[in-house]
């Protein structure tokens, strides 16, 4: 993409023109921080759960910010995972199925909701 941009672009943009590569983040709980090579931008957000993900607000994130063309990883779940499915199932007799998929459609309603807001 640089170079087309270069090929088309008059002499005084070319000579303003900063070529950015694209950053990885991490944003979550501890797995967003521990275990990632330094050049990763990691948002620790704190001890959330990926039930309650949507107090997490992508807008707010520490700098660096996310800008075009970077990715992200988000960290949430292995709580979910290693306590509260096993707790909802014998607290409210639901089916481990039905309290997964209840966790995996909150997760996603947020992402679909909060990804589009981040820069293209």
């Amino acid at each position: 993409q640089i170079y087309h941009v270069l090929e088309n672009a008059p002499v005084s943009r070319i000579k303003t023109l900063r070529y950015q590569v694209p950053r990885f983040h991490t944003v979550g709980d501890s797995h967003s921080k521990n275990g990632w090579p330094g050049q990763v931008a990691q948002h620790y957000v704190g001890s959330k759960l990926c039930w309650n993900i949507d107090h997490v607000d992508l807008q707010a994130l520490d700098k660096p910010s996310v800008q075009e063309g970077d990715a992200l990883c988000f960290c949430f779940g292995e709580i979910d995972c290693r306590a509260h499915v096993h707790k909802h199932v014998k607290s409210e007799a639901r089916a481990y199925q039905q309290v997964i998929d209840d966790i995996i459609s909150r997760y996603f309603t947020y992402l679909r909701r909060e990804v589009p807001l981040l820069p293209p």
